[in-house]
């Protein structure tokens, strides 16, 4: 499985998910690091851009606490 975004500026980061799943933990650690690392190559400012996702429940969920 492959996650990846879009800029106006131009294609963000990849990251391969090498077992195929991905959980709400996951993805917000790809968040944490791709689409960081994304927004700080094209030098965009994260309090005037847009994030937009297609609603799946691993986007919407909070990581669970461990034990």
């Amino acid at each position: 499985m492959l996650w990846g975004c879009i800029t106006s500026a131009g294609p963000g980061y990849a990251c391969q998910v090498y077992d195929g799943t991905m959980n709400s933990e996951l993805y917000q650690e790809i968040l944490a690091t791709s689409l960081k690392d994304t927004m700080e190559y094209y030098g965009l400012n994260w309090k005037t851009s847009v994030f937009q996702h297609d609603n799946d429940p691993k986007h919407r969920q909070s990581p669970q606490p461990n034990g």
